[in-house]
């Protein structure tokens, strides 16, 4: 069976669509009216219609977080993937010697998040990607800090990124959490 991580756009739904396979979903977001995360505009909006295509034909669902297990219930069977560790999953890139103390990723820098970083950036150094990394090359930039900042999308913001700080402890990285409730 073919595990897929969500992350979908409409490439996605063309190949699912034209190919027959068995597959599950590993989902990371959690589901908000027509979208992702609560959040209006896109990559979320494609990502949400893009899912709610796919997820119908998903042998199974594996949800980060416990939260939207309901929700996922509605497309296939749904379980919590709680975040794991091993060795045998460490890129060596992760043993080179980081260049900054601190660094920041993610798919969207909003008004909030920039903020926090002006702020942070007045103290210390804060690399941020311009553009989206994937695979060895997010590696190689969460291999040049020690600390990764995990930041809310704005101040209310209810949930942490289940990838984010599995990404992170995996590098053996620390990571700086602002408090959410979920």
């Amino acid at each position: 069976i073919n595990i897929v991580w969500e992350n979908f756009c409409d490439k996605d739904v063309r190949i699912f669509e034209k190919q027959r396979f068995r597959f599950g979903l590993i989902a990371t977001e959690i589901p908000t009216d027509h979208t992702f995360n609560w959040l209006p505009d896109d990559p979320w909006l494609t990502r949400r219609r893009c899912f709610d295509r796919i997820a119908p034909r998903a042998a199974f669902i594996w949800s980060m977080m416990n939260e939207p297990m309901n929700l996922y219930r509605q497309w296939a069977p749904a379980g919590l993937l709680e975040m794991g560790f091993s060795e045998r999953m460490l890129d060596d890139v992760f043993l080179e010697e980081p260049e900054f103390d601190f660094g920041f990723y993610g798919l969207s820098i909003s008004p909030y998040r920039g903020q926090m970083l002006e702020t942070l950036k007045a103290h210390c150094t804060i690399p941020t990607p311009t553009r989206f990394l994937k695979g060895r090359e997010l590696n190689k930039f969460i291999a040049s800090f020690r600390v990764g900042l995990c930041l809310k999308h704005m101040p209310n913001w209810p949930v942490s990124s289940p990838c984010r700080v599995s990404r992170l402890l995996h590098a053996k990285r620390g990571a700086a959490a602002e408090y959410v409730p979920i």
